[in-house]
């Protein structure tokens, strides 16, 4: 549950020698919106947030670059004040990237990738900030803030800081928690697909590379979004030894992963190998064993036609 409600902001004027000329002007903007960079500016500086208790909910800060541009650009929020407070890992800032789609109905860039200030899974800083905003176009700032499973019912407090040269916004934000706590797994089971070789070229430059960890990393993060990727299963049981598969999966089938949302786990598991009878009955007869197999799927066929015919379906 989120909802955003913005009060207003006035328009910031540089006052020149002729002319007043528009300078950056920041507003807040729901998490429901694409920031394009032709988006004008907008009155809305508050943003009011309504979650409960272990939910994630998102919104955005935007800086237009008005008549000069805007340099050196820095987001922050230290964190939220109330009957508890809630700051640290639980608020994560992104600077929005931008992607050029060239066969689209409209074309041009799209906001798309997230980068993080700091790394949600590694825990380690990018290179999310500062950026640019060029004059006459606006460029967004992600903001993420989850709330823990321990915070106190009511209402928090804070801002988010941005800065560049020669400006400085605040962009408050309110935070009414209510008295219900969200399960850590999803009651919707989900199954996105991951290819491993293409984690390996987008880390490594190579299609081939020891992709458990990454994978594994990604399914931290996916889940941490109550999202499972059902195909991760790089490591495959050898010769009946499933005990490597077990050291590397079952946390994430048993929601002892060490997610940041406690307890979650994975809703849905696709059977990886070859299409033998015994190789169904090996993974059929592990996944019961162990409680999962009312997660276990076989993704038969791809787009049949193209990716299978119909007498192999």
């Amino acid at each position: 549950m989120q909802n955003w409600t913005f009060a207003s902001l006035a328009v910031v004027v540089t006052l020149g020698t002729g002319t007043a000329e528009a300078a950056p002007t920041v507003y807040a903007e729901s998490a429901m919106l694409k920031v394009r960079p032709s988006a004008p500016v907008k009155a809305q500086h508050a943003i009011q947030l309504t979650a409960a208790r272990n939910e994630l909910v998102s919104f955005q800060v935007v800086v237009h670059g008005g008549d000069s541009g805007a340099k050196e650009v820095r987001a922050r929020l230290d964190g939220l004040a109330g009957p508890t407070r809630i700051g640290g890992s639980d608020l994560t800032l992104y600077r929005v990237g931008l992607l050029n789609l060239t066969k689209s109905a409209k074309p041009g860039l799209w906001p798309d990738p997230l980068v993080p200030d700091v790394d949600e899974v590694a825990g380690e800083r990018r290179t999310a900030f500062p950026f640019d905003v060029p004059k006459g176009e606006a460029r967004a700032v992600w903001v993420d803030v989850r709330v823990p499973e321990s915070a106190t019912p009511g209402l928090y407090d804070g801002s988010v800081e941005v800065s560049g040269s020669g400006f400085t916004a605040s962009v408050p934000v309110t935070l009414s928690v209510v008295n219900v706590t969200m399960p850590s797994t999803s009651s919707l089971a989900t199954a996105f697909l991951l290819y491993a070789p293409n984690v390996c070229l987008a880390h490594t430059g190579s299609a081939s590379c020891a992709a458990a960890e990454l994978v594994n990393r990604y399914q931290r993060l996916a889940l941490d979004h109550r999202l499972t990727l059902s195909n991760p299963f790089v490591i495959q049981p050898q010769n009946g030894d499933w005990a490597s598969f077990d050291a590397a999966y079952a946390p994430f089938l048993d929601g002892t992963a060490g997610t940041r949302l406690c307890g979650a786990k994975m809703t849905s598991a696709q059977y990886v190998g070859a299409r033998e009878p015994g190789r169904y009955a090996a993974w059929a007869e592990h996944f019961r064993a162990k409680g999962w197999f009312d997660r276990l799927f076989d993704y038969t066929a791809d787009e049949p036609p193209l990716g299978a015919s119909w007498p192999e379906v």
